[in-house]
């Protein structure tokens, strides 16, 4: 499917030659994780999860490859591709009024998620200085004594 997705797909032709690549790569990944000829429309949500599994831990290619463990972040880039893929062949007509894949075999497949994404924190003692700031500045920005020392 990748093939007739890169070459005939707009989504993915209308990208920049970067993010072809780099979803092209993902591509890659996808086919060594669930097989060069396995066939899409029999894809099951059990087969998603033990690739999601090989991505985050770098083990268990069919090829016995060692890739670098990843969040699920990257995983879920990658599933987003897929999931493109699939939606996309989901809408192409053959000549014979067929359709290239009758039904989404992926539907209801959730992405990966952090379970704690970092956030960037603000300490205590600049926040109850922002806080004086505000409280006395606030009428005369252009003038205030504390802009640049938060």
């Amino acid at each position: 499917m990748w093939e007739h997705y890169s070459q005939e797909a707009p989504a993915f032709r209308q990208n920049t030659e970067r993010t072809r690549r780099e979803k092209a790569a993902r591509a890659e990944l996808l086919m060594l994780g669930f097989g060069r000829n396995s066939l899409v429309e029999r894809l099951t949500l059990s087969e998603v999860e033990r690739y999601v599994e090989m991505r985050r831990r770098g083990t268990g290619w069919s090829d016995g490859r060692k890739t670098e463990a990843v969040g699920p972040r990257s995983v879920a880039y990658d599933l987003q591709v897929l999931r493109a893929m699939i939606r996309w062949a989901c809408t192409v007509r053959l000549a014979d009024g067929s359709w290239l894949l009758e039904q989404n075999p992926l539907r209801g497949m959730s992405l990966p998620k952090e379970s704690s994404p970092k956030r960037p924190r603000i300490g205590r003692r600049k926040r109850t200085a922002a806080v004086r700031c505000s409280s006395t500045c606030a009428t005369n920005v252009p003038k205030c004594a504390c802009a640049g020392r938060l």
